[in-house]
């Protein structure tokens, strides 16, 4: 949507409209709305990862999260959204991993709970959470995976929601898997098991929404980089199906 980015070379970040009327952007989203609703598209997340500094710098000056310019940019989109078409469901942006030593990334608790300080409750249906468990596999309850602060952790996001009235909102899982070549890559079995259970234990919870598995098809060839970033795919590049296919398939 033409985001604006850093061009001095100094910061590889995507600025948010620090310099624009947060309108424009609702009027975006309206914009959206009234041309894809009737054809059902009716679910719209607003920014993607708003607590991670690489899609959320807040200016050249600070260039770091900012929960509270992020509601405001929230409550705008929402209303513009429900004025179109009020069936619509709007999803916060779905958070990012962080443990709090870096500023760049605010942790995802952290950030869900300054969405709420901030008056953003009654600007979103459901939550928007990437929740990587990267290397590990959700069933490995580590204190840093994304998937196990959602509700298996003290605090957890439920737990947050639920304190603050909002037991009956789901989290969507917007963003979940794993690479299978370059630095810090897992085995190809390894990316399989982590997509399966990522969808077996999504349908087990009732306050979760929908899992969406980050991707479809690698972007290079094995080796092509040592950036593990063209490798989440559950198809290689050339259209060869890894293991996440049959293991997936398997369950319809």
């Amino acid at each position: 949507m033409g985001l604006p980015q850093d061009t001095t070379g100094t910061l590889p970040y995507v600025f948010a409209p620090y310099d624009q009327n947060f309108q424009d952007y609702a009027n975006f989203v309206a914009a959206c709305v009234q041309r894809y609703g009737p054809m059902g598209v009716l679910a719209y997340e607003i920014w993607n990862e708003p607590n991670n500094s690489y899609f959320w710098a807040d200016s050249p000056a600070s260039p770091y999260p900012n929960a509270e310019r992020y509601v405001q940019l929230l409550q705008r989109a929402y209303i513009a959204a429900k004025n179109s078409n009020h069936a619509c469901v709007i999803i916060t942006g779905g958070m990012a991993s962080g443990d709090g030593t870096d500023p760049r990334f605010i942790p995802a608790r952290d950030y869900l709970s300054q969405i709420y300080q901030h008056g953003g409750k009654n600007y979103f249906d459901a939550v928007g959470h990437h929740p990587y468990s990267y290397p590990t596999v959700p069933s490995d309850p580590q204190p840093w995976s994304n998937w196990t602060i959602m509700n298996e952790s003290s605090p957890s996001l439920r737990s947050i929601m639920t304190t603050h009235g909002d037991a009956a909102k789901k989290i969507w899982m917007t963003e979940t898997g794993a690479p299978t070549s370059g630095v810090g890559a897992v085995t190809e079995a390894i990316q399989s098991q982590n997509n399966l259970e990522s969808v077996v234990r999504n349908a087990s919870y009732d306050w979760a929404g929908p899992v969406f598995i980050w991707t479809y098809r690698d972007t290079a060839a094995y080796s092509a980089t040592a950036d593990n970033a063209p490798y989440w795919g559950v198809y290689k590049q050339d259209d060869t199906p890894k293991p996440s296919v049959a293991a997936l398939k398997n369950l319809i």
